[in-house]
C-alpha cells in the first residue's frame, strides 16, 4: 500500500474508536522476522489481555485518547496492526465506545460498496463478517461481544483491509482463534 492508502486505513481506525489517536508503538513484536509462512504470537496487554496468532510479522500500534478527560470517558482500547509488506492492516478495538458502521455508511465511505454478509467465527463464537470493497482494497468488518476467561462479555470491533482475498481469509482465520483473557 502506498503512504496515502495506509493513511486511509488510519482514518478507518479513528472512525472506529472516535476516542483514539495514534501513539508510538507500545507493543513490540513477540517474534522475530521471518518469511510469509512465519507465525507471530501477538499479545495486546490490558484488561482483558488479547492473544492473537498471525501468519506473518505485524507491527502493533496502540491508539490512545488525546486528553485525560477523553481517556476517562472512553473505555475503548484500540490497536492497528500493519505487516511489513503493507498489503493488509487490522484495526482491533475492545470496550465500550466504538462506532459500528452501518451498510449505508459503508456505501458512502467506500465508493458505493455493497456489503456481503458471511458467517464466521471469532474466538470460537459464531459471528457475521461483512465483506465489501472499493476500487483499491478488500474489507472485512465484524462486531461481536466476546467473553473473557471469567465470562464477562466485551464488545469488540474488527476492521480488516487487504489487497487480496487470501489475506482477508488468513486474517479472519487468525481472529477465529483469538483469546480474550
Amino acid at each position: 500500500m502506498t503512504q496515502a492508502k495506509s493513511m486511509r486505513s488510519l482514518l478507518i481506525t479513528l472512525a472506529i474508536g472516535g476516542c483514539a489517536t495514534t501513539a508510538p508503538p507500545t507493543s513490540p513484536s513477540m517474534a522475530g522476522a521471518g518469511p510469509v509462512a512465519h507465525v507471530q504470537a501477538t499479545v495486546l496487554e490490558g484488561s482483558p489481555t488479547i492473544r492473537l496468532t498471525l501468519d506473518r510479522e505485524y507491527r502493533v500500534i496502540e491508539m490512545r485518547a488525546e486528553s485525560p478527560a477523553e481517556a476517562s470517558r472512553c473505555e475503548l482500547r484500540t490497536w492497528m496492526l500493519v505487516p511489513k509488506d503493507e498489503q493488509s492492516s487490522v484495526t482491533f478495538g475492545i470496550g465500550v465506545g466504538g462506532n459500528r458502521k452501518t451498510e449505508e455508511v459503508i456505501a458512502r465511505m467506500y465508493d458505493g460498496a455493497v456489503v456481503t454478509k458471511v458467517p464466521g467465527a471469532v474466538a470460537g463464537k459464531q459471528v457475521e463478517w461483512w465483506h465489501y470493497q472499493d476500487s483499491q482494497h478488500l474489507y472485512s468488518t465484524c462486531y461481536a461481544d466476546l467473553p473473557d476467561k471469567a465470562g464477562v462479555e466485551h464488545p469488540v470491533y474488527i476492521e480488516l483491509v487487504a489487497n487480496r482475498p487470501q489475506r482477508i481469509a488468513s486474517l479472519e482465520e487468525a481472529f477465529s482463534r483469538i483469546e480474550v483473557d
